[in-house]
């Protein structure tokens, strides 16, 4: 059984839904306004819990008038797909403990109740292992550790983390990923990528990175790099980048900053 309400601005998911148990997925989503995510303002109810066969849940209110349902999710355990927002930092012991729970876990997207609220996701050390595709928009102290061990992961974005320490040495060595997006998640000046990082990176996507003065791309990094787009960073001035590498893009901006190593 499938109920999909995507796209109809669907606020308040009605109580009877728990009564649904044969249910396997659950989509609500409408467009955000900044056109890259969709955006929910859907709240579920207590109870969500016994809908036991759900397999997706996207995307829904962690919190609400009648309280959390973070807490809930451990018992979804044939979940595949998982799209949770206006996550609050002191959810994220509950939501990590939740997720434990969900081996077949494919697809993770994790949103905070505003740009400035930490997500809080160090409680575990693996998460997961099938998943593949990850969303984390929050702040955050540092690169969690338990993604270090997604060997299948093939994207990730981050977004509003406002990392002090560059992402990129943590990320580098994951072996399957493809697809990088980086939106306001780095808060320094210089993001440097090392020789061995990235063998599979196809798309690398940097924006509203206002403090980024310089990227550094040497050669060996990212052999496989098929699109490079760096935009909205409004302190940038120079992107380093060997010219074997500038030959085999088949997309990139800007062109006007590129220097050669």
């Amino acid at each position: 059984m499938i109920l999909d309400l995507r796209q109809n601005f669907v606020t308040t998911l009605p109580e009877e839904i728990i009564e649904l148990h044969k249910l396997l997925y659950l989509l609500v989503s409408f467009q955000d306004k900044d056109k890259n995510h969709a955006a929910v303002r859907a709240e579920v109810s207590p109870g969500i819990g016994h809908l036991e066969l759900l397999q997706k849940l996207s995307l829904n209110k962690a919190n609400n008038k009648k309280g959390s349902i973070v807490e809930e999710l451990g018992k979804l355990t044939e979940l595949r797909k998982l799209g949770i927002t206006e996550l609050k930092k002191e959810d994220g012991k509950d939501l990590c403990a939740s997720i434990e729970r969900m081996e077949y876990l494919t697809s993770l997207y994790v949103k905070s109740a505003s740009i400035d609220e930490y997500v809080d996701l160090n409680y575990v050390d693996m998460f997961p292992p099938m998943i593949n595709n990850l969303f984390l928009g929050g702040r955050l102290h540092n690169i969690p550790r338990w993604i270090l061990s997604l060997s299948g992961l093939c994207k990730i974005e981050l977004k509003w983390s406002k990392l002090k320490n560059s992402p990129l040495e943590a990320l580098g060595a994951l072996p399957s990923l493809k697809k990088l997006y980086l939106r306001d998640a780095y808060s320094g000046e210089v993001l440097e990528f090392g020789a061995e990082w990235f063998v599979e990176l196809r798309i690398l996507v940097i924006e509203q990175c206002s403090s980024l003065k310089k990227v550094v791309i040497p050669e060996p990094a990212m052999p496989k790099l098929q699109k490079l787009i760096i935009k909205n960073c409004n302190s940038l001035t120079m992107v380093r980048i060997a010219i074997n590498t500038v030959t085999r893009l088949e997309e990139m901006f800007p062109q006007e900053l590129i220097c050669f190593l």
